[in-house]
């Protein structure tokens, strides 16, 4: 009776454990979706960049931002999503911006910044090919693209810098306040993790 008792309990309760497992991360994210350091998540979202929150002029959450830095050529990629860190990082709701927005990302101990646009106004398509345009909108912005501007400074999977995101559109200020920008990982010793380039 008890050999056939136990494996009733043990795979019974597992679905609770894992359920208490994810409840807990999710709390964690939240938490830090709440706090003054949420800008500094290191949490990885669903196209394998960093997710990031996004604050307003009152410094209230309004959204994130997915950045992902490729080390072998410099190049960004932003995704901006509506709601909190903890949905973004399942998949969230993509935040749509104008095709003409723009996004920067000032580096401040470079006394650099990058602007960040659509690939194009047909598709705006991603790395994968897919497009990135939903009635006439967007929620996905590059750099450097077809711009011609020097992406090699922020080449190498060494690369560690503060950094803040922030744009302006249909009258709203959103920002990242200051992040740690660190890169996707290509190279030996990069930031790897299981996601597709």
């Amino acid at each position: 009776m008890q050999l056939s008792i136990k494996p009733m309990i043990r795979y019974s309760l597992a679905p609770l454990f894992v359920a208490s497992f994810l409840n807990s991360c999710d709390s964690k994210v939240e938490e830090a979706d709440a706090g003054p350091e949420a800008s500094s998540s290191m949490a990885i979202g669903p196209n394998g960049g960093f997710v990031y929150r996004l604050v307003g002029a009152d410094d209230k959450g309004i959204g994130s931002a997915e950045i992902k830095l490729h080390d072998d050529k410099g190049d960004l990629e932003v995704w901006l999503n509506q709601g909190s860190l903890a949905e973004s990082i399942r998949g969230g709701m993509p935040w749509d911006m104008a095709l003409d927005t723009q996004l920067t990302v000032e580096f401040p101990g470079l006394e650099k910044e990058v602007t960040l646009t659509v690939r194009d106004s047909d598709t705006n398509a991603d790395e994968a090919g897919k497009s990135m345009i939903r009635e006439g909108k967007t929620n996905y912005f590059i750099f450097p693209g077809d711009s011609g501007a020097d992406a090699s400074w922020l080449q190498g999977h060494e690369f560690e810098e503060a950094a803040v995101l922030d744009f302006e559109a249909d009258g709203v200020a959103a920002s990242t306040k200051a992040i740690k920008l660190v890169p996707h990982g290509h190279g030996q010793g990069g930031h790897d993790h299981p996601h597709p380039h």
